[in-house]
């Protein structure tokens, strides 16, 4: 075995020293041809948020392209809002297992119980209320 795969090798050198040399540099060749390319991922071309002159928009950084079809002051507005909703949410699951309501018949300090045993009216109230706060705060502005 050992001697068949020295003979293939003695047999690849020979066969490779005795062609003609061609040197094929790897590194030159292929050039990106972007007119306007992206300051965070300059294989792609810019996106419009880029030119927004909106402080950390700059990067661009839009690798889906969204800020061509979505006001990006509407998308941070709400990128901003939905994480101020998250920190509320986090501090409120880590609260409800200290502090209830007295007397709440379907009280339960495990989070995932309490989504069951509460009321579905109670639910659809909570979305309606939320509903209602989001299209408010909207100001007819629809993308």
């Amino acid at each position: 075995f050992f001697f068949s795969l020295a003979l293939l090798e003695n047999l690849t050198v020979t066969m490779v020293v005795g062609m003609p040399s061609t040197v094929v540099s790897r590194s030159s060749g292929v050039a990106m041809a972007i007119s306007k390319p992206s300051n965070a991922m300059p294989f792609l071309t810019a996106p419009p948020c880029q030119s927004s002159k909106l402080p950390g928009a700059e990067t661009g950084f839009d690798p889906l392209y969204l800020s061509e079809f979505i006001d990006i002051k509407w998308a941070r507005e709400a990128e901003l809002k939905h994480g101020r909703i998250c920190m509320l949410a986090t501090v409120g699951y880590i609260m409800q297992e200290f502090f209830s309501l007295p007397g709440y018949p379907g009280y339960t300090p495990n989070p995932i119980e309490a989504v069951s045993s509460t009321p579905p009216e109670a639910l659809a109230q909570i979305v309606l209320v939320l509903s209602i706060i989001e299209f408010n705060s909207n100001k007819d502005k629809w993308t």
